[in-house]
């Protein structure tokens, strides 16, 4: 008989909660002999937007013909109220398929609840019983939440149980994040007397509220106790650990996977019980514990390894040797060389929309989704040595491998491969017949497959359309001016695709090229050689396509290590016009190379007065002069006037005293040549 799929929907499962979850639900499936598809967008609140969106991507693979049925985790999946919203209507639509909500309520679908109320009132119970605190201020998070709601009933059920009035008036509701702590920490210190207690309704907020408290004097908890709620390590406070409770994630995960099972089999759902009592003390109730009781609380977030070598180390240097990859063989080397720090899975592959490296498209906020044709590139099994693949596949049955005959159920982790919206395909991580998630290093190490991809994606393509143009040149060895026209719009349009990765626009290229005409004109070169200059001076930047966008686009101010890679894109640019033919191309690889050369050679290459080509000279002057008149990323456009003032103080330092001349001679050209193409 055919194993059944089930299809889970959860973010990035390193986290606490989804790492709970995951870890008692994959228990269950297995044991009932289910195949598990996990959809796992690698994203939290505040990451970008653009990021985020590329990371959803995933969640348009899923064909729910395929599934047997399907779990929904939509509070993890850091949306807005109304993308969730959205979100489920879509799935609505599209899924007949049994399925569950687990820790959101929807009416159209069965939901899984962790028992929020328990554990609220255990945690109020040890407050009143323990310390025999009885003015107990309650943070609750937004008005209406589900997990409000439950928290609040538990902190009431504990009032009442022990003869204490419960009173609305001590009710506050926050927003469950650290940001409400200086308004919080106010509302409490203007009550008419001190609270003996604050119990918060998660604990970000009170880690937020014990920070605001305490740089207002306030000593915890000999002016104020206080405890928390959903233990998931983070609980260090600057003067202690947190009291709180770790929520029974243990239960939810068991119940969804029998709720499931049971919805498909239409079979009776058994519900798990648990009677464990998970409230975690510390010392902000006021208990006193001992330091080292306290001990095993401290660094218990992400473990990093030690600093002698492995992942996230100074000694890693994963991301520098993946962008340096040339093609895509050497590409997937370096994925084979690095999945050393994944550990523990039975396959992992890669597969990517059959429309990448071709030549044609760059643009870097397209594309998003996938293709109808996915081609498998990459499929590791254990430890062996990777299969050099080429499977192309319908989108349709998601991934080859969900249908292979095996002994054992698995578990397989699809991930999305993209940079920012553009979507390039999709990872696999698959684990047979063992309850396993991919480790803490895991997303971060994505986005580095995923950054590097796109430099070499840019890499690639540019270079074939570099070839295009060079069997051009060797077709046609006069160019007609029809032909000298196209090649002007061809280099243009890598100018334009340079600059767009930068977050610049194509005006900046062609700013450039018309100051190198007028100081060419000036200082004397033939029509030809002017004609020349301005065209091959459009090249200039070119060597950008292969610094990451990360750099780039930064706002702020460069690390001397990332200055030491932005200063490669000018040797960058020569090696890739190294094999371009023609007078034009002879002349836009030396000034890519040499543009940022100082007269006094104090430049990237230490090239100083004649050793720099005149061509690099001019344009020199007419780069710096236009980056200071722009808008960047890192910085305000300067005003004409001081950008002038400039260029003449550098005269016989950074530039060419003739040059410098000649832009003071022309000036006039020059604000005009600004003024007709602004940004």
């Amino acid at each position: 008989m055919k194993r059944k799929l089930i299809g889970v929907v959860i973010s990035d499962v390193t986290p606490p909660y989804q790492k709970r979850f995951i870890s008692s639900f994959l228990p269950q499936m297995l044991k009932a002999d289910c195949d598990v598809a996990v959809f796992t967008p690698l994203c939290r609140n505040g990451m970008e937007e653009d990021h985020i969106s590329g990371e959803y991507n995933i969640i348009s693979l899923i064909n729910y013909d395929r599934l047997d049925g399907l779990v929904l985790v939509p509070d993890t999946l850091a949306l807005t109220v109304d993308k969730t919203r959205r979100f489920l209507d879509d799935i609505h639509k599209k899924c007949s398929k049994p399925t569950i909500c687990v820790d959101y309520t929807d009416t159209r679908y069965e939901t899984i609840m962790t028992d929020d109320e328990k554990g609220m009132q255990l945690v109020v119970d040890h407050l009143i019983e323990e310390h025999g605190y009885k003015d107990i201020l309650f943070i609750a998070g937004f008005e209406g939440h589900p997990h409000s709601i439950m928290r609040i009933n538990g902190y009431r059920t504990s009032l009442e149980n022990h003869g204490l009035v419960y009173d609305d008036k001590n009710v506050i509701y926050g927003d469950f994040w650290y940001d409400v702590g200086p308004d919080y920490a106010s509302k409490i210190l203007n009550r008419d007397k001190l609270p003996d207690a604050v119990v918060c309704a998660n604990e970000p907020m009170a880690l937020g509220i014990m920070s605001a408290l305490e740089k207002k004097g306030v000593k915890i908890p000999d002016d104020i106790a206080f405890a928390g709620f959903d233990a998931d390590g983070e609980r260090i406070y600057k003067s202690g650990v947190l009291t709180s409770y770790a929520r029974d994630i243990h239960t939810t995960g068991i119940n969804a996977a029998r709720k499931i099972v049971s919805l498909i089999n239409s079979d009776k759902y058994v519900p798990y019980e648990n009677n464990d009592k998970n409230i975690t003390i510390g010392d902000t109730c006021g208990c006193k514990k001992k330091p080292e009781e306290l001990k095993k609380y401290v660094n218990k977030g992400f473990e990093y390894i030690d600093d002698t070598g492995g992942f996230l180390t100074l000694y890693d240097f994963m991301h520098e040797n993946m962008i340096k990859s040339s093609d895509l063989k050497d590409y997937l080397t370096s994925v084979d060389w690095y999945t050393c720090f994944l550990k523990g899975f039975d396959r992992f592959s890669i597969c990517i929309n059959d429309d990448l490296l071709n030549g044609e498209d760059f643009e870097t906020d397209e594309n998003t989704g996938y293709t109808d044709e996915m081609k498998m590139i990459f499929d590791k099994r254990r430890e062996d040595k990777p299969v050099e693949s080429n499977i192309v596949f319908k989108k349709e049955i998601i991934y080859p491998h969900l249908y292979d005959e095996r002994d054992k159920p698995a578990v397989f982790y699809f991930t999305p491969f993209h940079f920012y919206k553009r979507s390039f395909g999709y990872t696999v991580l698959e684990y047979d017949g063992k309850a396993d998630t991919y480790n803490q290093y895991f997303p971060r190490w994505m986005r580095y497959i995923n950054t590097s991809f796109e430099s070499l994606r840019r890499q690639v393509n540019y270079r074939l359309v570099n070839e295009n143009m060079c069997r051009l040149y060797e077709q046609n060895s006069k160019l007609t001016d029809d032909m000298l026209r196209t090649q002007e719009q061809l280099i243009i349009s890598f100018a334009e695709i340079t600059e767009s990765k930068s977050g610049q626009t194509g005006r900046h290229v062609k700013r450039v090229s018309e100051y190198s005409r007028v100081l060419g004109k000036s200082l004397g070169l033939s029509d030809e050689d002017v004609e020349t200059l301005r065209i091959a001076s459009m090249m200039h930047d070119v060597g950008k396509l292969s610094i990451p966008a990360s750099i780039l686009e930064k706002p702020g101010k460069l690390t001397p290590e990332e200055f030491d890679i932005i200063k490669t894109h000018v040797t960058e640019g020569e090696r890739l016009m190294h094999n371009s033919p023609g007078k034009v191309m002879d002349r836009a690889k030396t000034i890519a190379l040499q543009h940022h050369e100082k007269w006094d050679g104090s430049g990237y290459l230490g090239y100083a007065r004649d050793q720099i080509d005149f061509f690099s000279r001019i344009v020199a002057v007419a780069d710096v002069y236009d980056a200071l008149v722009s808008k960047r990323s890192y910085k305000e456009a300067m005003n004409e006037k001081k950008a002038y003032d400039i260029i003449v103080a550098d005269r016989g330092k950074h530039f060419d005293p003739r040059v410098v001349d000649a832009f003071v001679a022309n000036y006039d050209q020059i604000l005009d040549v600004l003024k007709s193409h602004p940004d």
